[in-house]
């Protein structure tokens, strides 16, 4: 049963929206209120930077006019909001507390860029196998500061947060887990690092300010949003180190530019595959993903989202690539069917074009890793292309280009 259908959630529903048309504010909006709550929580006061306040503002003005999103989608996305700028103020914390973060140097880290369903996931599980680097843990996405301690990186309470974080959201979607697994203590994609800067397409709801924000972005804002980004892994590498960072996050591949100018030294994989195959898995989990936010989300809604997303995504990111990296020595280009043909060929290709180390002990921890990895490394469910209002012709038109550069060529099994 959908989330909004059930019985608790219809009935705070309910209560919510009467308690709404009596003044009661407590699922607002305002950007000033919001701070606040995020002062209260965090027990500092500087922001630092007010860059991200435009942002924060579309968002909000999204959501206070959405008429559809319900009392249950309001707390979810004022909760997101107030965790971010809480987030942002214990990093300013951290700085003050701290001030030598600010001289920590994030060396040759290693970044896995591509849309969803491209092999990212499971190229950067093979790549954290190096036991030089340092991977991003999903419980430091959620709450980078202060610095986690190598004595008790194991056992810091913000991994039970996250493991509790991650059971409610399995049980308000129990699909979701089947589309994208989450876990507390494993290697995560960067995402809440970037929702914490405010440059990310997947926050919850239609937000169509935000999205043309993100639209019509200029390169100072997005530059902005990367020294957020890397103050934060600063905070994170404090005093747990490793070779070189392991990143991943489609929300790359708009920014490769200001990616590169941020990290001069940083190394791409940029990972291809026929968006025919990416957009129907990712139309579905922004349609699982959007019942925190709606009673109803047409799937033809979800489909004309998530085909949106990913033309700002690469339209903008072939552009910004072609401004940063126009003679290839950056960003290496790895093929979904390169990947899964030969992973530990694939991952010797990227450390020997970029000159890190491929050890031995390296080596057996990747084949280890494969002989009890049990994960499936093509789509767990199949969605056809119409059901979200799409078709083949109009993926051609939209992302041909695209296809053409980077030789993708159809998978065998194109959904129709």
């Amino acid at each position: 049963m959908p989330l909004q259908d059930r019985l608790g959630v219809r009935l705070i529903n309910r209560a919510g929206k009467l308690l709404q048309q009596l003044g009661f504010r407590g699922a607002d909006f305002d950007p000033d209120r919001l701070e606040a709550a995020a002062r209260r929580k965090a027990r500092w006061d500087d922001f630092g930077s007010q860059w991200y306040r435009t942002p924060l503002e579309k968002l909000c003005a999204s959501y206070a006019d959405d008429p559809e999103l319900t009392f249950v989608g309001r707390i979810f996305c004022r909760t997101t909001l107030v965790h971010i700028l809480t987030n942002r103020l214990r990093v300013q914390r951290a700085l003050h507390e701290d001030p030598g973060i600010v001289q920590e140097i994030v060396r040759r880290p290693l970044f896995v860029v591509g849309l969803p369903r491209t092999g990212t996931t499971f190229l950067f599980n093979l790549l954290a196998q190096d036991p030089a680097c340092r991977p991003l843990m999903y419980w430091e996405t959620m709450s980078p500061a202060p610095p986690p301690r190598p004595e008790t990186y194991a056992t810091d309470p913000r991994i039970a947060q996250a493991r509790r974080q991650v059971r409610l959201l399995k049980r308000a979607l129990p699909e979701f887990n089947g589309i994208h697994e989450f876990n507390a203590d494993a290697p995560e994609e960067c995402t809440g690092l970037l929702m914490n800067a405010f440059l990310s397409p997947v926050f919850g709801g239609l937000v169509p300010l935000y999205r043309q924000w993100l639209d019509e972005v200029s390169d100072a804002d997005v530059e902005a949003a990367y020294a957020d980004y890397r103050t934060q892994l600063q905070v994170l590498q404090r005093y747990v180190k490793g070779s070189h960072w392991i990143l991943k996050c489609p929300t790359h591949v708009f920014a490769i530019r200001e990616l590169l100018a941020t990290f001069p030294d940083a190394a791409l994989v940029q990972t291809h595959r026929d968006v025919s195959q990416c957009i129907p898995s990712l139309c579905s989990l922004h349609h699982v993903y959007q019942q925190l936010c709606y009673r109803n989300f047409d799937r033809r809604e979800a489909g004309k989202l998530v085909a949106g997303i990913v033309e700002q995504q690469l339209n903008r990111g072939m552009r910004s690539r072609d401004r940063a990296d126009a003679q290839g020595r950056h960003v290496l280009d790895i093929h979904y069917t390169e990947t899964v043909r030969d992973p530990v060929a694939t991952v010797q290709k990227v450390y020997a074009h970029f000159g890190y180390d491929f050890t031995p002990e390296f080596e057996a921890r990747l084949k280890k890793y494969l002989a009890e990895d049990k994960h499936p490394k093509g789509p767990r469910h199949q969605y056809t292309l119409e059901e979200f209002g799409l078709s083949p012709e109009d993926l051609q038109q939209r992302f041909g280009a695209y296809a053409e550069r980077f030789h993708v060529a159809p998978d065998a099994k194109t959904p129709k």
